[in-house]
């Protein structure tokens, strides 16, 4: 599918906008939340409300009024060092509305300063804070961009190894799931990828492994075990160099019988409905999420 004319400006100002590559990570994080103030208004029919769970912050996003039934678990992107429920809003906020369903947001804990297990500890703790509030894992959906696509993998696999129950699909927006950073779209589409760099990866994987190995599983979830996973939904773009991360997650979940659909975009970047509403390509992908989530949820919006 050609690109929208909307789309291929943003690219360009995608790519002006993250022309510095060798910020440091406290760098990058003010950039982010620089970034994270301009916003378009959010939809009136929406409600933002803020929760505490036991030091974790969190913010309930959706339908004013709505009735407990199916719920979103979204899990932020980052690369693990960076990242806010403020960053998240604009890909949260009319994805909430295109879905009719809520979205939980956390703040799990930042690397360096909190490595691997922290990400992972706290990401277990927001399902079970849903869990205990009342939501069966069949009405959960766990939806991750970046490094949380990963770490939304990661978690539903820690579950599956503690024979806890699962959640009903996984949604990845180009999912970074190998720490090692070693696949081949790195070097193929190194030219092309207008977000990120294999360098800028290899300093944040560091500061998130730690001393733990990179390949860890729940670290790099492209190296778990997929048996037994809900349904996936993988999008990705043609030019990123995280291209292959989806696709080795596409193959393995394949391998192990889990239902996997991947759709590689074309003329887009890293994660592109996190501009939200401002290209057609985000409502695009919306509607084939609400596609994908209609078997195995009940709700007919």
């Amino acid at each position: 599918m050609t690109p929208s004319f909307q789309s291929q400006v943003w690219r360009q100002i995608i790519q002006f906008m993250f022309r510095r590559k060798d910020l440091s990570i406290f760098e990058e994080r003010e950039r982010s939340e620089r970034t994270a103030r301009f916003h378009p208004p959010f939809p009136r029919s929406l409600s933002i409300d803020e929760y505490d769970i036991d030091g974790m912050r969190g913010a309930l996003v959706g339908p004013k009024a709505a009735p407990q039934g199916p719920i979103v678990l979204y899990f932020h992107g980052g690369g693990y060092v960076l990242g806010s429920i403020e960053s998240s809003l604009l890909l949260c906020a009319p994805l909430a509305e295109a879905l009719s369903l809520p979205m939980f947001l956390f703040e799990y804990r930042l690397a360096p300063e909190h490595p691997y297990p922290a990400a992972l500890e706290d990401a277990l703790a927001a399902y079970h804070w849903l869990r205990s509030s009342g939501y069966q894992g069949r009405q959960i959906v766990f939806l991750g961009d970046s490094a949380g696509g990963g770490l939304a993998l990661a978690a539903a696999m820690a579950l599956s190894d503690r024979g806890e129950p699962l959640p009903a699909a996984l949604l990845l927006y180009s999912p970074w799931t190998d720490l090692t950073n070693s696949s081949d779209s790195h070097r193929t589409n190194a030219g092309r990828d207008v977000m990120l760099t294999t360098g800028m990866l290899q300093r944040w994987a560091r500061a998130y492994a730690g001393s733990r190995p990179l390949d860890d599983p729940y670290i790099s979830p492209r190296f778990g075990s997929f048996k037994g996973l809900p349904p996936i939904l993988i999008q990705v773009d043609e030019s990123e160099i995280l291209l292959d991360d989806s696709r080795s997650v596409a193959d393995a979940a394949r391998a192990a019988g889990v239902p996997v659909e991947l759709e590689i975009w074309q003329g887009l970047w890293h994660v592109w409905p996190a501009v939200g509403t401002m290209i057609p390509e985000t409502m695009l992908s919306f509607q084939r999420i609400k596609d994908f989530l209609s078997p195995f949820l009940n709700y007919t919006n």
